[in-house]
């Protein structure tokens, strides 16, 4: 398993951050089933059915995300970090 965070912030409508999510650089698609935004650091690398760099989840108190590649994955924590920013100046970011 990778490094799992709670990106918390104040968010209003959870459409505009599924948006912010999908404008990343590394956002290559969305499970409905499970609601997961899958993340690469490479998108043009990504392999159909092959666990991503990462995956996010937004919930009530901002996004939850694992990195399953652990430290290669932080420019992904860092861009979701950004992101957060633009809903609200302070975030937390707690490591589970």
């Amino acid at each position: 398993m990778g490094i799992q965070y709670q990106i918390k912030f104040a968010h209003q409508s959870e459409l505009e951050l599924d948006a912010a999510i999908r404008e990343l650089p590394y956002f290559v698609d969305f499970d409905p089933p499970s609601r997961l935004y899958n993340l690469w650091l490479e998108p043009d690398r990504a392999i159909p059915g092959e666990m991503p760099d990462a995956w996010v989840a937004i919930d009530s108190d901002g996004i939850y995300c694992c990195l399953n590649r652990s430290a290669e994955s932080y420019p992904i924590r860092d861009a979701l970090v950004a992101s957060a920013e633009r809903f609200q100046t302070e975030v937390i970011v707690d490591e589970l």
